[in-house]
């Protein structure tokens, strides 16, 4: 983990921050990354200090795509305490599902589904892939929340080059996938820490995407907006990152390089 978060930094910055900014900021992942999983197992157990540590900023660009009746496809990556966030906007009384890998450990993934469950969220896993797709667009179609975390290099069999960090890399293209075929909006969705134990829900307004064009152009330039939302979040506030993950692992070179 540490190698990877060396690596990623490395990429990402270059010697736009000397080797002491990035190591300092590597610690500082890593803590926040700390803070994250403790967190996440008291507050799963007391839901109800959880809604007294969490706000939430812009929820009317979340009403106002439900209020459409499609569906909502949430962007957002491992940023802040994400999975306090879900979580959090279950116990508000929103319908709320999220795609997820089944971890290597099936002992690690029967621990978050409990730890989640009282909460309502429903978990969708990347397979089989079949029942992904169908569990996800029938979310859609109940006017429900649909969370997809697009900040890995996963999506293998469904991914569009997209510039990341000035980096073309490859980007799961199932949020933009989902709302063409359904209706949905697309709202960036993230969650920020404020001050020592408080955090902060921020939604985007809805994405408006381009469906004038031939499919995989379209896709490609829509994939790069919800991109540069989450670079956004990521260059202004670093910390709340997980740099740990090989994000630049298949950089994709260019014919010119």
């Amino acid at each position: 983990m540490i190698r990877n978060t060396r690596r990623s930094l490395d990429v990402a910055y270059g010697d736009k921050k000397t080797p002491e900014e990035k190591e300092r900021l590597a610690r500082t992942a890593f803590e926040q990354l700390s803070r994250v999983l403790a967190e996440d197992i008291y507050f799963l157990t007391h839901p109800k200090r959880m809604v007294e540590k969490v706000g939430i900023r812009g929820e009317e660009h979340l009403k106002a795509a439900l209020a459409k009746g499609k569906g909502v496809v949430a962007v957002t990556g491992h940023f802040g305490n994400f999975p306090l966030m879900i979580a959090w906007l279950s116990y508000q009384g929103y319908k709320v599902s999220v795609i997820m890998r089944r971890m290597r450990d099936v002992r690690v993934t029967d621990y978050i589904l409990k730890r989640i469950a009282p909460s309502g969220v429903k978990i969708i896993f990347t397979d089989p892939v079949r029942e992904c797709v169908q569990g996800s667009i029938s979310a859609l179609r109940r006017n429900e929340i649909l969370f997809i975390l697009i900040d890995q290099n996963y999506g293998a069999d469904a991914r569009v080059p997209a510039e990341f960090f000035g980096k073309k890399v490859w980007v799961g293209a199932s949020p933009v996938t989902f709302a063409l075929r359904t209706g949905a909006a697309i709202v960036p969705i993230f969650s920020l820490r404020e001050g020592a134990d408080r955090h902060c829900v921020c939604i985007e307004p809805a994405v408006p995407l381009e469906e004038d064009r031939q499919d995989a152009d379209t896709t490609e330039k829509n994939v790069q907006k919800l991109t540069v939302v989450i670079e956004r979040y990521i260059r202004a506030h670093p910390a709340l990152w997980s740099w740990m993950h090989n994000r630049w692992k298949d950089i994709i070179q260019s014919n010119e390089d």
